[in-house]
């Protein structure tokens, strides 16, 4: 007892206010904790829903057929694009040649490729 009652104050009264402040946020922790719960297991549901409409066979050749024609339009690209420089190229290397063999013709000294 001691000091407390002798001032009038019982411990009691002053633990009460630390007890009921513990209990407000316990009960404040535990709600949130129920929201995010609920929360959550929404988010996964939606998810996993989600992902079994994409595992659908439908779902899977239609994935499977854009990324094909991804694939062939790229090869195709870059076929092309090769094709375009080996012109350019050959192009470039018939010039020389040619220049070289009218310097030969005109007789002016000739410069090596």
């Amino acid at each position: 007892m001691g000091v407390f009652v002798a001032i009038g104050v019982s411990i009691a009264d002053t633990c009460g206010g630390v007890v009921f402040k513990r209990l407000t946020y316990l009960g404040i922790g535990a709600a949130a904790g129920a929201a995010g719960t609920v929360w959550s297991q929404r988010k996964v549901r939606e998810k996993v829903e989600r992902a079994a409409e994409m595992a659908t066979p439908r779902a899977i050749a239609d994935a499977a057929r854009g990324r094909i024609v991804d694939v062939r339009d790229n090869v195709v690209a870059a076929v092309d694009e090769g094709r375009g420089e080996k012109r350019r190229r050959e192009a470039e290397l018939r010039h020389r040649v040619e220049q070289r063999w009218r310097r030969r013709a005109v007789g002016e000294p000739s410069d090596r490729l």
